[in-house]
């Protein structure tokens, strides 16, 4: 079954519709601190390697933080050519998957 990763944990939103897509995983358990970037990068690297993240099933949810999940995004298309995301329509009140290969978008819109 595919994940769906968010940089760290956010009581904020309801991640119901992204559970949709598969099982919702956190890459840091608590601590993200993206205004220190290169320690920030290491760790959600360290954690996408940890959790077996695939990049081919797994999802990277674009829901949080906007620099953790910018840093989130960036990560790991460091380490792949090809990253599946998750960004939630509020219009419809679903997420939407958007494909980036080789950091272009390649289906649908921002």
């Amino acid at each position: 079954m595919a994940k769906v990763f968010l940089a760290e944990p956010n009581d904020r939103y309801s991640l119901d519709a992204a559970a949709l897509f598969g099982t919702v995983q956190y890459v840091v358990a608590e601590g993200l601190r993206p205004f220190k970037t290169p320690q920030a990068m290491r760790s959600l690297i360290t954690g996408l390697e940890r959790a077996g993240y695939d990049p081919e099933e797994d999802f990277l949810c674009m829901t949080g933080h906007a620099l953790a999940v910018t840093l989130l995004v960036a990560a790991a298309t460091q380490r792949f050519p090809k990253v599946k995301l998750l960004l939630f329509d509020a219009a419809s009140s679903e997420y939407k998957e958007r494909v980036l290969e080789n950091s272009v978008l390649i289906n649908g819109s921002l």
